[in-house]
């Protein structure tokens, strides 16, 4: 399958405006990406998937290596969100409120879990479970526990200040990137 991209409308509150291909059928996906500035089309969600991973033939990679594309762009993701939440965390002060351990969680590396050398302050609360209760969000992948466990945490906390990218499958990529905003994906009616 195939996908195209097109740029938002000016006007937020305008609808975009699907492509039409050369048979006047429409694309029977679509998506607003990352920064709602561009939208991808496509009649699979894997070719709403395969924008995102940045693979030019995401469907024709194996099983093994989709899940690799999917963990990778949920590592940029995960980054890129969360370096965006620190700054406005800075900006707006909240950072100062934090407690050091939260700040070094925060700024701690992204090639693996979010943890602290002792686990985090609540822990002996959740039966051994890691969880966090700072009032930043947090951004994890689910495939970051040790040792793997799909689509679960490697953390507990609330909506509000645990943001989850769950890169297991197409589907669950896509929905856990609407959860915390970063994109809209919507299937048209033919």
């Amino acid at each position: 399958m195939a996908s195209t991209i097109t740029k938002a409308p000016r006007d937020p509150k305008e609808s975009p405006r699907p492509p039409v291909r050369a048979d006047g059928s429409l694309y029977a996906w679509g998506m607003a990406l990352p920064g709602h500035y561009r939208y991808a089309w496509g009649d699979e969600l894997s070719d709403l998937v395969s924008v995102l991973v940045a693979a030019h033939d995401y469907d024709g990679l194996g099983a093994q290596e989709q899940l690799v594309a999917r963990i990778q762009c949920g590592i940029r993701l995960q980054v890129t969100t969360q370096a965006r939440i620190n700054a406005g965390l800075m900006d707006s002060g909240t950072w100062e409120t934090l407690c050091e351990w939260e700040r070094d969680v925060l700024n701690g590396p992204r090639h693996m879990a979010p943890n602290m050398p002792h686990g985090f302050p609540s822990r002996d609360l959740f039966d051994g479970q890691d969880v966090w209760t700072a009032d930043a969000p947090l951004v994890c992948l689910t495939t970051a526990s040790e040792p793997c466990n799909p689509g679960v945490p490697p953390i507990l906390g609330t909506a509000r200040n645990l943001w989850v990218i769950n890169p297991i499958s197409d589907e669950s990529l896509i929905s856990s990137l609407e959860e915390i905003g970063l994109v809209r994906a919507f299937k048209r009616c033919r």
